[in-house]
């Protein structure tokens, strides 16, 4: 399944990352070449520069946290949920807030009341990609520097008065892997939702 109003995209091979990298080294170039606890002798000589993998390794995420005002909400203006709204963030080592090149996941799991794991069966996956300019524009959020994806449960809604464990992941161009896990319970206006119904039939 995936998110919804998003098109599939090809996968991307890590070459794709290389022009990222190139960006990021021309970014910190720019401002100096700094580097926090930098040991460069001499600014001036490209050898004493960060190496492209040492760039791509401090502007990587260090770790990625769904947010508590991720919610179930409705997607096309009515009262009735049909997805998730995740609000996402992917920090940097001094846990500020960054945007990141990557593959996206999430799994949805039945809320299972157990010691230790609380996942119980699988009710949904998605995945997106954000590997470009256009990606990053569509799901970035500038007011509050987070990442918003819309996760809909086509063919399988979920049930009210239920909980349930959201997991998402992170991979990174290096092939490091982020993760974090966000419990909800599944709250409804049950009258809303019946004077919704009612309305859709009439």
């Amino acid at each position: 399944m995936t998110l919804e109003h998003i098109k599939h995209r090809p996968a991307r091979t890590g070459a794709r990352m290389a022009p990222i990298a190139a960006a990021v080294m021309v970014a910190v170039t720019a401002l100096g070449g700094c580097m926090p606890t930098s040991t460069v002798q001499n600014a001036d000589d490209p050898a004493e520069w960060p190496t492209q993998d040492e760039l791509l390794s401090f502007y990587s995420p260090k770790a990625i946290r769904v947010l508590p005002h991720t919610k179930v909400r409705s997607f096309d203006g009515d009262l009735l949920p049909d997805g998730i709204e995740v609000s996402l963030e992917t920090l940097d080592g001094s846990g500020d807030s960054m945007k990141s090149f990557g593959m996206f996941q999430f799994e949805l799991y039945e809320f299972r009341s157990a010691a230790g794991n609380r996942r119980g069966e699988r009710l949904h996956y998605w995945k997106q990609p954000i590997l470009s300019e256009a990606d990053q524009r569509e799901f970035w959020e500038h007011v509050t520097n987070t990442y918003q994806f819309h996760l809909s449960w086509e063919g399988r809604p979920l049930q009210p008065g239920r909980r349930y464990v959201l997991e998402a992941s992170y991979r990174a161009p290096d092939q490091r892997r982020l993760t974090d896990s966000f419990e909800f319970e599944f709250r409804v206006d049950r009258r809303e939702i019946l004077e919704a119904l009612s309305g859709s039939q009439n």
